[in-house]
């Protein structure tokens, strides 16, 4: 559905693996450590969506600017732009959980590669 420009968001679930990537935040969600305090951290944080979103005269400069998805198993790849990294609930058709997940939404395609 990405490759076919049909699915325009891409879902993490809310873990430290996912978190440190998105969200180089200095609070103590940011520890790693996994517990429901670190969870209900990074939902409250007022700094998570600030951090996650840094731009400079209209151009997303980090955390991450680009995201490169695989095509199923295969060797192809697809490389978007980031429109936004927000936390909230997905879009169930999409295959979203009904939990909060890391929410990456895809802006402009730039690149497909064929292993």
């Amino acid at each position: 559905m990405i490759d076919i420009g049909d699915k325009r968001e891409e879902y993490r679930e809310i873990k430290p693996y996912w978190v440190k990537r998105f969200i180089p935040c200095t609070h103590e969600c940011s520890n790693g450590h996994w517990s429901e305090k670190y969870f209900k951290c990074v939902l409250s944080c007022k700094a998570v969506h600030h951090h996650m979103n840094y731009y400079s005269k209209g151009l997303r400069i980090g955390p991450v600017a680009y995201v490169r998805f695989h095509r199923g198993y295969s060797k192809t790849t697809m490389l978007w732009s980031i429109a936004d990294i927000s936390i909230g609930k997905g879009k169930r058709e999409w295959g979203a959980p009904d939990d909060p997940v890391i929410i990456i939404k895809l802006d402009k395609r730039y690149e497909t590669r064929h292993g």
